[in-house]
């Protein structure tokens, strides 16, 4: 089943009304964090489906965050911003302005997260397959839901097997964007997806680590890299 994993980023320097019970209440997984660094750290180590920033709770615009954060993950966001502060455009966030409705928030919550299908569309690689519809990766008996982000890096190496690929680019072609010699966030994606995988990184199966020149992903000769599971 898929994770609804939400990392909410709310400050206490400002009074606000509460909303991330409701958002629990709902069934969401809340991990919260009081600053955009915490948010960065945790970032490190974990994955989210959905980013919210609270910006009211910090008397901002709360854009600075988001941008750092998006930079960091491409991970989807909720920016909650005060009712006398003027709406920022960001591509990549939707925007509410205090004070909310409930039902307005959780059914921009829900349209991030896919409806679950249990079943799937599952399209064999050899011993992997991985699912579009609801962003999973198997492997063998485990099975690993990933963000979006991620499962663009898998596809791209299913589309490059047992090649040597560069940092900068597979950075360049996954993001869409010059790496500017900053593949800190090319590294952890990289992290998650051997985790996904179920992989030690001293010893991976998949995806290598070729000192000096970037990674390489190998799976054996002649594998279809998009034939649907049975």
């Amino acid at each position: 089943m898929q994770t609804r994993r939400i990392l909410w980023i709310e400050s206490r320097r400002k009074p606000v009304p509460d909303l991330v019970q409701v958002v629990r209440q709902a069934g969401y997984e809340v991990h919260m964090v009081a600053s955009g660094r915490a948010a960065l750290a945790w970032a490190e180590q974990q994955e989210a489906g959905l980013v919210v920033i609270y910006a009211a709770s910090f008397g901002s615009t709360g854009v600075r965050i988001s941008r750092r954060l998006y930079q960091a993950t491409a991970w989807p966001q909720i920016l909650i911003v005060a009712q006398d502060r003027e709406k920022p455009r960001l591509r990549y966030a939707r925007v509410l302005r205090l004070p909310v409705r409930p039902q307005i928030l959780l059914r921009y919550i829900a349209d991030v997260f896919p409806s679950q299908n249990e079943e799937g569309n599952w399209h064999v690689v050899g011993p992997l397959a991985y699912d579009l519809q609801n962003l999973r990766i198997r492997n063998g008996d485990r099975v690993a839901t990933v963000t979006q982000r991620t499962m663009d890096l898998f596809l791209f190496f299913l589309q490059h097997p047992n090649q040597v690929l560069s940092r900068e680019e597979i950075f360049e072609k996954v993001w869409g964007m010059p790496s500017n010699n900053d593949l800190r966030t090319l590294d952890v994606h990289i992290c998650w997806l051997r985790r996904a995988l179920g992989e030690n990184a001293r010893s991976p199966r998949f995806l290598k680590t070729v000192r000096g020149r970037g990674y390489r992903f190998d799976l054996p000769e002649g594998e279809d890299t998009s034939s649907p599971a049975p």
